[in-house]
């Protein structure tokens, strides 16, 4: 009895450890992005619009839409510019000095805003259509994914998606599973597929 009474005040201590632990990750990820200031978030977003607009729709068909675009996704990839392992040297510039917390914090407030075009499907006559069947698995049948790690691309700029499928197929970009997929395609494909997705959503 006495073992059975500590075996099950054992478990409930580490129950009790690990909803702290989790608590206390949760509440420091909040306090992290809490602790940019909205006149420090002002500057961010200020350097940022230049390329990816005021309300984070590109005015470049070269660069990307941020709005509505996954927070987590977001934040992985200028971390990867500011450390090097992307290499967007159009875009290190302004990143490079960036800590996690201005990071976490404008990938938050992009993610926050409308993305571009509405709810509805791209029409399935466009030849993308067709060949969208190796994207849906991680993207989602309508380009927006439930995973914070993969990008949204519905809406997307049919030439910013275009050029990340050319530079994943050559290796130029690296991400094993988009290195792999992309080269399933032809660049009429990829022209075809980034057109796609670029109408879905408008």
């Amino acid at each position: 009895m006495k073992s059975s009474k500590l075996s099950s005040m054992v478990v409930h201590s580490l129950l009790a450890a690990t909803l702290c632990t989790i608590g206390n990750v949760s509440i420091a990820d909040t306090q992290q992005v809490a602790s940019v200031s909205p006149e420090e978030m002002t500057k961010l977003v200020a350097s940022c619009s230049a390329c990816h607009g005021a309300d984070g729709i590109s005015p470049s068909a070269e660069w990307p839409n941020l709005a509505g675009q996954k927070a987590g996704y977001m934040a992985t990839q200028i971390k990867a510019v500011r450390d090097g392992s992307r290499e967007v040297p159009t875009m290190s510039v302004f990143v490079q000095d960036l800590d996690d917390a201005q990071i976490e914090a404008l990938s938050e407030h992009y993610a926050s805003l409308p993305a571009a075009g509405g709810p509805t499907m791209a029409s399935a006559s466009l030849p993308g259509a067709n060949i969208r069947g190796k994207c849906i698995s991680c993207h989602g049948v309508e380009g927006k994914t439930v995973n914070q790690e993969w990008p949204n691309l519905a809406g997307q700029k049919k030439e910013y998606l275009e050029a990340q499928l050319l530079a994943f197929r050559s290796g130029s970009r690296v991400g094993p599973p988009m290195n792999n997929i992309a080269r399933m395609f032809d660049e009429q494909e990829i022209k075809d597929v980034a057109e796609y997705y670029s109408q879905t959503g408008k």
